[in-house]
């Protein structure tokens, strides 16, 4: 006797092969999209499967069961890009669709930029391309450390906008001068050296950090001696004046009394209340034939900057370029890990949310863990393999048609039947 039950195992088995095919063209269509996960359905044979003593038990069909593939790495595609980052081994980036109390997403999708808040507040924050904020530790300065712990409480939005960081005014500490005094200088003339240092009051006092120092070097009577004095200004100089010596050749200079080239000279500035010492070297001075001629200064020091643009380094570090040209971090990534990846649930094809199959999010620090390395300039791209895809899209096409061709077959009998009555 033949029933409806005979078209069962092919009804089931075309929905398990027909759920594959579309698993699949998933997959083939987000080839090239970063971060993204594929997915697998495998048919799983239900025949021995009995139905509460039904004798039609032995019909139960096929089924299709899920494969999650989360854990499965793509290929690191290099961009070069400032905000492109990806994850070579286990975990991925945390982010948030909140900026405070919002849904926490797993992605590896690591293509980010900068977004301006749309409330009026001027800040900017780096996001994913779902708008979704990427998550890490502050940078604090003061102690040159990042605010690190491993939960989630630890991390949170990365700001990165002119207003949200400064870098503070640092005085010169250290200046090197290089130049020649002619050797055809008479007696008691002088040739006067001016250079520029900073005196790190930064800009709350409402005046520019720049002061000039002149130096002005005269012919002693003495044979390759010169008298130096040094002036600010607006500034009082200490250590000041002294004496310079050459060699015969002219090649070698030292400070008269000292066996060094260099001396501390401070500065009390008058304008900004400031005050600073720096080492000034004169090392590369010479007392040759010819023209006065001013080689090369050299100072350091930064009078304070606000943040111009931010891009990935080395172990996730975000660092920041400021406009007093000094680059510094300003933030670390955070990588996030659950204990079952294939258990999470996918909220779209690269982001997803915890589950009690997954287990809660384990936050690491990139620079410290072994799990995973960061990639500066770089993305993950999509874990699907095209050459598998294609290969089960023949298996998976010819299954499903031959799981039709048995529903034709129990058609055809049971028309059969139907005639022999």
């Amino acid at each position: 006797m033949v029933s409806d039950y005979s078209f069962t195992s092919g009804i089931t088995a075309m929905r398990a092969h027909s759920r594959s095919l579309a698993a699949i063209a998933d997959n083939v269509a987000n080839l090239n999209t970063a971060g993204f996960k594929h997915t697998q359905i495998h048919t799983q044979s239900l025949t021995n499967e009995s139905r509460y003593g039904s004798v039609y038990g032995n019909y139960s069909g096929t089924s299709g069961v899920v494969f999650n593939r989360y854990a499965a790495e793509g290929t690191t595609i290099s961009t070069q890009s400032p905000l492109d980052g990806a994850l070579m081994g286990k975990g991925f980036f945390i982010t948030s669709d909140a900026l405070t109390g919002g849904q926490n997403y797993l992605t590896a999708a690591g293509q980010f930029d900068i977004q301006l808040e749309q409330d009026g507040s001027g800040a900017s924050y780096i996001k994913d391309g779902s708008g979704n904020y990427l998550l890490g530790w502050d940078y604090n300065p003061a102690t040159s450390t990042f605010n690190t712990g491993n939960d989630l409480a630890s991390v949170g939005p990365i700001r990165a906008d002119r207003f949200s960081t400064t870098y503070a005014a640092v005085a010169t500490s250290e200046v090197s001068v290089g130049a020649n005094l002619s050797a055809d200088t008479a007696v008691g003339e002088s040739q006067t050296i001016s250079f520029g240092v900073l005196d790190g009051s930064g800009d709350a006092d409402g005046i520019n950090d720049g002061q000039n120092i002149n130096m002005v070097f005269t012919k002693s009577a003495t044979p390759n001696i010169w008298d130096v004095t040094i002036t600010g200004d607006g500034g009082t100089v200490s250590n000041t004046p002294f004496q310079v010596e050459f060699d015969s050749t002219g090649s070698q200079m030292s400070i008269v009394g000292s066996t060094s080239t260099s001396l501390n000279v401070s500065v009390n500035w008058a304008n900004s209340g400031a005050s600073n010492t720096f080492s000034l070297n004169l090392g590369n001075f010479t007392q040759f034939a010819g023209a006065n001629t001013l080689d090369d200064i050299n100072t350091n020091g930064f009078s304070e900057g606000v943040l111009g643009s931010t891009y990935f380094g080395d172990e996730g570090i975000v660092y920041g370029k400021f406009t007093n040209g000094a680059t510094r971090p300003v933030a670390k990534v955070a990588i996030g890990d659950v204990r079952n990846a294939e258990g999470l649930n996918a909220v779209s094809g690269t982001h997803f949310e915890t589950t009690g199959q997954s287990g809660e999010i384990t936050v690491y620090d990139p620079e410290v863990t072994t799990r995973a390395r960061f990639v500066a300039g770089a993305y993950e791209g999509a874990s699907t393999n095209l050459n598998a895809e294609f290969s089960n899209m023949i298996t998976t096409q010819r299954a499903y048609s031959s799981a039709a061709t048995t529903i034709r077959t129990a058609d055809e009998m049971m028309q059969t039947v139907s005639r022999l009555k």
